[in-house]
């Protein structure tokens, strides 16, 4: 694991160095060299949810959780992440009003996403309460 967090800061700091090596002669290219090695980050980060989420699916599954809600809240964080991502990537272009719409489009989808999870407490507690 640690390697991999030393891969991911060496990839930052070398697409630091070029950005600000970049900046100062062509503005446009160093914020899409920022955005490029953002994206690769960022696919990293994803290539390592599958493994989260197996393991959070057996574990579910061994101890009879109701695997929906957790999905749920699982999508829940993935939209917070991206959305944080994009906002802050619009910002670092200087969109500082675009960044705003991609947080609130992303609250509107963290809300949609949360509603199985809302159902499913709500049917669990009108279980407990029916009997």
């Amino acid at each position: 694991m640690v390697t991999e967090v030393l891969k991911l800061a060496a990839v930052a700091l070398i697409a630091l160095c070029a950005v600000v090596a970049i900046k100062s002669y062509r503005p446009e290219l160093a914020v899409q060299v920022s955005i490029a090695a953002g994206i690769v980050i960022l696919a990293y980060g994803i290539d390592t949810i599958g493994g989260i989420a197996q393991t959070a699916d057996s574990l579910l599954s061994q101890y009879g959780i109701d695997i929906k809600g957790m999905r749920s809240a699982g999508k829940m964080i993935g939209i917070a992440y991206i959305a944080q991502f994009s906002a802050d990537t619009c910002r670092d272009c200087g969109e500082s009003s675009l960044a705003a719409k991609v947080e609130f489009a992303g609250r509107l989808m963290m809300v949609t996403a949360a509603i199985p999870l809302v159902v499913s407490t709500l049917e669990a507690i009108g279980g407990i309460i029916g009997q």
